[in-house]
């Protein structure tokens, strides 16, 4: 009886080593996949950044031609050329 008892013990024990040790590779393995998830969004994310930058870039790009430096520069150079001054 005694040893019926140390054997149960015993299972018991090995069973509680054994989910233990599948508790510990899970967490490791959602760790790992925690980082995985972290790591994709940005990749995700590059190709729409880089539609918004090159919208932006043509946005901007459009106004050069007309700047401040060029409008008084325009403004200066007109009188000259219907001889006013």
């Amino acid at each position: 009886m005694v040893d019926n008892q140390l054997k149960k013990d015993i299972i018991v024990e090995k069973t509680e080593i054994k989910e233990t040790k599948k508790k510990d590779r899970f967490s490791f393995l959602s760790f790992l996949q925690k980082i995985g998830k972290s790591l994709v969004f940005p990749i995700a994310v590059l190709p729409a950044a880089a539609l918004a930058l090159r919208i932006g870039d043509a946005i901007s790009s459009a106004g050069d031609q007309y700047s401040a430096v060029w409008w008084v520069g325009w403004v200066i150079e007109t009188p000259r050329s219907n001889n006013i001054w």
